[in-house]
């Protein structure tokens, strides 16, 4: 786990054909030569929500566009010449901003990794202002596309006249939860996206599609651009959605079941692609997830510093740090960790402070000052914000232990990240983390898999289990606090997460 895993490169096109795209191949290798570039060939016409409900029809449909068999002569002629060293042509999609949640982390260490395999990639993400290439990976910034969203509906912007649809029910920025989309808004959802990805389809000419997410992207690249294979990094929290906008599954199905290979982050989220979406077993390849190594390590901060950078102010100069790094969501169980602080700081006789770095909804970071505060833990449970990404190292290099007490955390990545920092992690014993937290760690009491809350058939945490939970994750974290760790272990926590 020493570096960012390259799924993209590593599953390279070594799908069969679908039925469609044997049909497309066939049907173009009988037809007419083609032109030596698709580039002004007439656009086809865009799709909407009756295109997903009857996808197979849809897709055959696609597949019998002039342009398409034209585009997948060409394909078929290249990846024909593709030998197992060849740089690929890979076009990353995104339906949100990159760089601002786990996915859009991913999205951008994944285009880095693969740059400096030598592979040739271009990105569409959504965003509020067009993306730089210095947000995804350091690409030129004419390998970068956005699909401009509007955050203000009351003057609307570029291609999409309202707010972004997050792929999480709570997200660090303005958005509009897909359950909330009228159908005019997902038509025009679905028309935008399909329409840019068509395009970078025919001008790009990419090996292959890598999608982020187990959602509305697949069957929207699938008929955009149907000659074309397709990943997908299922990053766990499209079956949240589906939960809470079942509506969407009869969109959402068929185009996630005709992708070629659907890449989960951790097995739970592999088990969820099969029993949600109906994905077949035999096309799911756990891939995992990696961190940034030349960020994420043993360094030296000047902790005053940084501290003074996002005026954090502790109750005491030298006091403890307990450290968490979350968006605010609900299931981050962030309110479990203030009521456990209420518990820990009481019992702790030396001067603590609990830092949640972060941000979420204006709503959300509401609740959880009023939480702090009725508690009676102002000024010792701190909420500076969100911090860049390159300073989250630097806050775990200065902190004394990690926590993240997540109701389900699909993989957990800033747990990777913080045992790369040395940093001692408690996490909960439920998706991500026991697949990658090493036991070798947990026997040395050097990280710790606490009891999960309790929770109903839908995933949500059981009011009786709250008080409970906190306080064996406030025993947990006051095992730590009484074992100060030395440098000697800090070494030894990174070194079992690197390559």
């Amino acid at each position: 786990m020493g570096r960012w895993l390259l799924p993209t490169a590593q599953q390279r096109w070594r799908f069969p054909p679908s039925e469609q795209q044997r049909g497309i191949i066939a049907a173009e290798l009988d037809g007419p030569q083609p032109s030596a570039v698709v580039v002004g060939i007439p656009m086809a016409s865009s799709i909407t929500t009756e295109d997903l409900k009857a996808f197979t029809t849809a897709w055959q449909r696609a597949a019998d566009d002039p342009v398409v068999r034209r585009a997948a002569r060409l394909w078929q002629d290249r990846v024909a010449r593709l030998t197992p060293e060849a740089p690929l042509r890979v076009l990353m999609l995104l339906s949100q901003r990159p760089g601002q949640t786990g996915s859009g982390v991913y999205l951008r260490e994944v285009v880095g990794e693969l740059q400096r395999a030598g592979h040739q990639v271009t990105v569409l993400a959504g965003a509020y202002h067009p993306i730089r290439g210095d947000e995804v990976g350091g690409l030129p910034d004419d390998h970068v596309h956005t699909l401009l969203f509007s955050e203000d509906e009351a003057n609307p912007q570029g291609d999409v006249p309202f707010p972004i649809s997050g792929m999480s029910l709570q997200m660090p920025y303005p958005s509009r939860p897909f359950r909330d989309l009228t159908e005019a808004q997902l038509n025009t959802y679905l028309r935008a996206f399909y329409g840019k990805i068509r395009r970078l389809a025919l001008d790009f000419r990419p090996d292959l599609i890598h999608v982020n997410h187990l959602w509305l992207l697949n069957p929207i690249a699938r008929l955009a651009a149907p000659w074309l294979p397709i990943v997908t990094t299922v990053h766990g929290t499209a079956y949240k959605l589906l939960l809470d906008a079942p509506r969407f599954g009869p969109l959402v199905r068929p185009g996630v079941q005709s992708v070629e290979r659907v890449m989960p982050i951790s097995p739970r989220t592999g088990e969820q692609a099969v029993q949600a979406f109906g994905v077949e077993a035999s096309r799911v390849r756990v891939i995992g997830n990696g961190y940034n190594h030349r960020l994420f390590r043993l360094q030296s901060v000047d902790r005053a510093a940084l501290f003074a950078h996002y005026r954090i102010r502790l109750p005491n100069p030298k006091a403890r740090i307990v450290l968490c790094v979350s968006k605010f969501a609900d299931y981050k169980g962030l309110p479990y960790l203030i009521r456990a602080a209420a518990h820990y700081h009481r019992a702790f006789p030396e001067p603590v402070a609990t830092l949640i770095v972060g941000e979420g909804p204006p709503e959300a970071r509401a609740r959880l000052e009023a939480l702090v505060h009725r508690l009676g833990l102002e000024g010792e449970v701190l909420l500076p914000g969100k911090a860049r990404y390159e300073d989250v190292s630097r806050l775990m290099n200065v902190a004394d232990l990690f926590v993240l007490p997540s109701v389900e955390e699909p993989f957990g990545l800033v747990l990777i990240e913080a045992l790369a920092s040395g940093l001692r992690v408690i996490a909960t014993d439920r998706g991500g983390p026991p697949t990658f937290v090493p036991a070798e760690l947990r026997a040395a009491g050097l990280a710790e898999l606490v009891r999960p809350i309790a929770v109903d058939a839908r995933g949500k945490p059981l009011p009786q289990d709250e008080e409970p939970f906190s306080r064996e994750l406030a025993e947990a974290v006051l095992r730590m606090l009484h074992r100060p760790v030395t440098m000697a272990e800090r070494r030894r926590i990174a070194d079992a997460v690197a390559d």
